[in-house]
C-alpha cells in the first residue's frame, strides 16, 4: 500500500505539507536543513529526529536517538521518557492510514495515497530541480544509503517489524554514532556527528577480528588519505577504537548515481555533461597519484545535498600501480568489482591493470547515464561471456540525438583492447572538453 504524510505546522490552516513515501526509501524528519521533512524553530526537536520506512510489512516510524521522541495516537515513544524496547533501543512503531504522529507542535497525519508505487523497470517522475532540469535535492524521496556507495542497510523484507536495524555501533572517540548508513562486503558505514565541531561525518568501520581484511582496509585508508580533490570524497581521520579500525570521511547527503538511474533511468546530455567532467576530474587526480580505482560504478559516484557536485568514493579495491614483479596485496575475489562495469582484462589479468581499466568502467557508466541501458545484451549469454565476446550495442541506435563526438568518445572508452582506449582519465577529460555540446 502506498502512503503519504501530511504535516500540519502548528495547526495553522493552509500550511500543511504533503510528502509521498516510496517503498524501500527511508524518509527522515528533523530540525536540520537537509532532512527530508524539516520541522524548524524548535530546539527540542533533534536535527535527525525520526524516520519513516515502508517495506512489505507496511509503514513504520523509528526514533533516531532523539531527546524527546514522538507520540503516535497519544502514546509516547522514544526519547528519554517514551516507550523503548527491553534492551533500551528505540522501538519501531507500525503505522496505518488515519494514525497521527505528534512531534512537539507538529502533527503528521498518515494517509493512504493514490500515487502507485513504481513497478520494476518503471520510470519515476523527475525530482524537483533547478538549473535546466539537473537533478536537485529530492526532499520527498531521497536516497540515504550514500556514505560510500554502499547498498541499503534496510532490514530484509521478511524481517519482523521490531528487528533492530543494525548491531551495536562501535564507540569511536570524538564521534557520536547516529545511524547505520550501509554495509559493504566486509565493513559497515555509519553516520556520525563530530563532537569537536558538530559536523556530520561518514565513518567506515572494520572489525579487527576480520584478520584477512585488515591489510586491505589499511591500504584503503592509506590511499584515501593521499587523495585531496574537490571531486573525491575527503578522508578526515582514521585509527583504531577498541576492536575496530575506522575511516572517517566526508558525508555526502545527495544520494548516489545508481539511485538516480534506478528512478529516472537516464539523464539528458546537458544534464550529464557537468557530472561527466567532474567524475573525470576526480579520476584524473586518482590516476595522477599512481592509483587505479578498480571499482568505478554508479554506486561510487556520490552527490552533495544540492546535487550540483559529484565525487568519487570507495577505495576498497583501489591499488597503487606496482612495478612488474612487485608483491600483490589481495585475497580471493577482492579484485573483482561489479561485473557489469569490468573491462575484459580485469576478468582474467587483474594484477596487471592500467588506468585504462578505469576508463572502460567509466565508459559503461557514461553509456548508462545517457541511454538508460547496459552496453551489453545479457539475454542470451551470461555476463562474463558478454563482456569478453560481445560487441557493445551501438549507442547511436539507442540515443540518435546525442552529439556524435560524445558517442565517439564513449565508444573509444569501451574498446576491448586497453591500448585502444584513452590511456588515463586526464586524456579522456581533455577529449571531453573539446566536445562542444
Amino acid at each position: 500500500m502506498p502512503f503519504r504524510l501530511r504535516v500540519l505546522s502548528d495547526g495553522v490552516p493552509g500550511t500543511a505539507r504533503t510528502f509521498e513515501l516510496t517503498p524501500g526509501v527511508p524518509f527522515m524528519v528533523g530540525r536540520k536543513d537537509g532532512a527530508d521533512c524539516v520541522l524548524p524553530d524548535d530546539l527540542k526537536i533533534s536535527r535527525r529526529h525520526c524516520r519513516f520506512d515502508i517495506d512489505s510489512a507496511g509503514l513504520a516510524i523509528r526514533d533516531l536517538n532523539s531527546k524527546n521522541g514522538f507520540h503516535v495516537n497519544d502514546v509516547h515513544y522514544g526519547g528519554r521518557k517514551g516507550k523503548r524496547r527491553g534492551d533500551g533501543s528505540a522501538i519501531i512503531v507500525p503505522l496505518s492510514p488515519g494514525d497521527r504522529v505528534v512531534i512537539r507542535k507538529f502533527t503528521i497525519e498518515v494517509e493512504e495515497s493514490a500515487w502507485p508505487p513504481l513497478a520494476p523497470g518503471q520510470d519515476a517522475p523527475p525530482p524537483p530541480s533547478d538549473e535546466g532540469g539537473m537533478p536537485g535535492r529530492r526532499r520527498q524521496n531521497p536516497e540515504r544509503m550514500h556514505a560510500a556507495g554502499f547498498q541499503s542497510a534496510a532490514a530484509p523484507k521478511d524481517a519482523p517489524a521490531a528487528a533492530p536495524l543494525f548491531p551495536s555501533a562501535p564507540a569511536i572517540p570524538g564521534y557520536e554514532i547516529l545511524e547505520l548508513l550501509g554495509k559493504g562486503g566486509f565493513s559497515e558505514v555509519y553516520l556520525a556527528r563530530s563532537r569537536a565541531n558538530g559536523a556530520d561525518i561518514a565513518i567506515k568501520v572494520l572489525s579487527m577480528e576480520r584478520v584477512t581484511d585488515r591489510t586491505l582496509f589499511q591500504r584503503e585508508i592509506e590511499i584515501a588519505q593521499t587523495l585531496r580533490h574537490e571531486n573525491i570524497v575527503a578522508c578526515f581521520d582514521s585509527g583504531q577504537a577498541g576492536s575496530f579500525m575506522y575511516l572517517a570521511m566526508e558525508y555526502m547527503d545527495g544520494g548516489n548515481l545508481q539511485q538516480f538511474l534506478l528512478r529516472h533511468k537516464k539523464m539528458a546530455q546537458n544534464q550529464a555533461m557537468p557530472y561527466l567532467k567532474q567524475i573525470l576530474s576526480g579520476l584524473a587526480a586518482i590516476h595522477g597519484h599512481g592509483v587505479i580505482h578498480r571499482d568505478i560504478k554508479p554506486h561510487n559516484v556520490l552527490f552533495d545535498g544540492a546535487c550540483r557536485i559529484a565525487k568519487l568514493a570507495d577505495f576498497g579495491l583501489a591499488k597503487p600501480l606496482s612495478p612488474a614483479g612487485a608483491p600483490e596485496i589481495t585475497k580471493t575475489g577482492s579484485s573483482f568489482g561489479s561485473l557489469n562495469y569490468l573491462p575484459p582484462e580485469q576478468l582474467f589479468d587483474y594484477k596487471r591493470l592500467t588506468p585504462a581499466a578505469d576508463i572502460f568502467s567509466l565508459g559503461v557508466v557514461c553509456y548508462e547515464m545517457l541511454s538508460g541501458h547496459s552496453p551489453y545484451e545479457f539475454s542470451r549469454e551470461d555476463q562474463v561471456s558478454a563482456v569478453l565476446n560481445h560487441d557493445i550495442m551501438p549507442l547511436a541506435d539507442l540515443c540518435p540525438t546525442l552529439d556524435t563526438g560524445l558517442i565517439r568518445l564513449i565508444n573509444r572508452a569501451l574498446a576491448k583492447e586497453p591500448a585502444d582506449r584513452f590511456c588515463d582519465a586526464a586524456a579522456m577529460l581533455a577529449a571531453l572538453n573539446q566536445i562542444d555540446c
